[in-house]
């Protein structure tokens, strides 16, 4: 009796879609990148299940009440079979229900993951099937980002892989000429920065699945390289600007107060920000993120400082999988004035024939696909 009073409970506070899902030959689990997927695939031919803001399709709710089965797993597994469809895909690649749908539905459908960012081992897909000890996780198809990490995803996921580097950037093509006197900073601020800012003493803790860690250790570049960047911009006569990771005010204000010098602040205001400013700027640096193997996988110059976290949790390190030494000609595990001279320097004075082969082991992370011809390829063999 109490467990069917949560039940109803749970029932009126649900937000309601009324809509009759259309079958279609698609459908797309999590709306986030459904925009992105119009450039490839006609409106027509694919449906999505919305499950960012909580709002149920009440005919599926139905459904399951019916069958006496109440889950969010049950929910989509319902949603699939109602729509019919054929083709089943997420963006959200780190979502480990998803590749526990495919077991209800045999080879009458394809389930297909495309990654949409980096990975590590703690707090994300791997580090959550390796604490679970999850096993019978499937999908058809994982689109990746490279080689390396494909080889990650079939050790906990019966799948076939298929490199076509990052759908994005492979969207934006390369600029030819840019000014050799900018140098770009990538931003990886959030507003947990402010606090830490006012703490010096590193007592603030950032969870990773099981694990807690130091919030500094975690995001260090942000506090340290800002500054040491523009000390070294102004002595060598270069253009500093930092691209921001939101549109807030707050971003730029936590940047003033932890710069000294001159430099030009970059507002995300739309989503393909990040990759123009990426072409425009000679030098790209930042930490450990998706953009910094974005700019790699294009060839562009650029200055990689990993993480304190990097030191002791090795998929911390930008490289993830591949196992590289701690400081290399365009990348280092410190921060102090001289490795960033170091860095600088390398990257910014090579000439482009030698940057190119000292670049070419880190193909593997991530290819660059230019106008995604790999994606468009795969599309069209599985709707045929």
């Amino acid at each position: 009796m109490k467990n069917l009073l949560e039940k109803i409970k749970i029932f009126y506070l649900l937000k309601f879609d009324f809509s009759i899902p259309p079958k279609k030959k698609i459908l797309i689990i999590d709306e986030e990148n459904v925009e992105f997927l119009k450039k490839f695939i006609s409106k027509k031919k694919f449906n999505s299940v919305n499950i960012r803001n909580k709002k149920y399709n009440f005919f599926i709710i139905l459904k399951m009440i019916f069958s006496f089965k109440f889950s969010f797993h049950r929910y989509l597994v319902e949603y699939i079979k109602f729509t019919k469809s054929k083709i089943v895909i997420t963006f959200n690649d780190n979502n480990i229900n998803f590749y526990k749908l495919k077991k209800y539905f045999g080879e009458s459908k394809n389930f297909v993951s495309i990654q949409n960012g980096i990975r590590t081992e703690f707090g994300d897909l791997f580090g959550i099937a390796k604490e679970q000890k999850l096993k019978n996780l499937v999908s058809d198809f994982i689109l990746v980002f490279g080689n390396k990490i494909g080889h990650n995803y079939k050790k906990i996921i019966k799948t076939k892989t298929i490199t076509i580097g990052s759908l994005k950037n492979n969207c934006f093509k390369n600029v030819k000429k840019v000014n050799k006197k900018n140098l770009l900073y990538i931003s990886s601020f959030n507003e947990k920065h402010f606090k830490q800012l006012n703490n010096r003493s590193n007592k603030i803790y950032q969870s990773r699945g099981k694990k807690k860690f130091k919030y500094y250790d975690i995001f260090n570049t942000d506090f340290e390289l800002p500054n040491q960047l523009s000390i070294y911009c102004k002595s060598n006569n270069l253009n500093f600007s930092i691209c921001g990771r939101t549109n807030n005010k707050i971003e730029k204000k936590f940047y003033d107060k932890i710069i000294d010098n001159q430099y030009k602040f970059i507002y995300r205001n739309d989503l393909s920000r990040t990759y123009k400013e990426i072409l425009k700027n000679f030098i790209i640096v930042g930490g450990p993120s998706t953009c910094m193997l974005e700019a790699l996988s294009r060839k562009k110059r650029v200055a990689i400082f990993n993480v304190k976290l990097s030191n002791f949790e090795r998929s911390y390190n930008f490289a993830w999988p591949k196992k590289i030494s701690k400081k290399g000609f365009f990348y280092s595990n410190e921060t102090t004035f001289k490795e960033v001279n170091r860095v600088l320097n390398n990257t910014r004075n090579v000439n482009t024939k030698k940057y190119t082969k000292i670049i070419k082991p880190f193909k593997s992370l991530m290819i660059f696909d230019n106008n995604n011809k790999k994606f468009k390829s795969f599309l069209k063999k599985i709707l045929n």
